[in-house]
């Protein structure tokens, strides 16, 4: 009887490790896999050839009150000139979280835009921007998504899939 007890008490504590830990790794991956898709990451190639068209594809952007999602995107420049970028925005499905947010663009650390997304939505017009990039140096194009703490319940659920068109043109 006593050997059963013991028996049933490490039972029991393995069981309770091997919950615990599978209740560690989804509360690290779920998260992860919630955060949407993007392929925001990926590095954009230009040449002297001239033209470079590119689009990242946004799904599922969520964000909570107070909190703010920045993603990178690498430009590899392989000819020293001037460059002028156009961004336009494609909203792919109705969501209702572009009602929420702020956008702000920077090309590494300049400003192209910052505002509220739902404007830069309905803008008909591309956002536009001459830059004079180097050879050999990396450049970074950065979307930070920020939820204002202020926003409440309202906000909950909310996602947004939508499309960045960037075109990038030597001059």
């Amino acid at each position: 009887m006593n050997e059963k007890k013991k028996l049933n008490k490490q039972t029991i504590i393995y069981i309770i490790a091997l919950v615990s830990s599978v209740a560690i790794i989804l509360g690290v991956f779920i998260p992860i896999i919630l955060d949407g898709k993007s392929d925001h990451g990926e590095v954009i190639a230009m040449d002297e050839k001239g033209v470079v068209f590119k689009t990242i594809h946004v799904d599922d952007l969520n964000i909570n009150p107070g909190c703010k999602k920045t993603y990178q995107t690498e430009l590899s420049c392989n000819a020293t000139g001037e460059y002028c970028f156009s961004f336009d925005f494609i909203e792919k499905a109705e969501g209702e979280l572009k009602n929420y947010i702020n956008i702000t663009i920077k090309l590494d650390e300049r400003i192209i835009y910052s505002g509220s997304f739902l404007e830069l939505l309905e803008n008909e017009e591309s956002i536009v921007i001459n830059t004079i990039l180097d050879h050999d140096k990396y450049s970074y194009l950065t979307f930070c998504y920020e939820m204002p703490e202020v926003i409440g319940n309202e906000a909950q659920g909310a996602t947004a899939d939508f499309d960045i068109k960037i075109t990038i043109e030597r001059i």
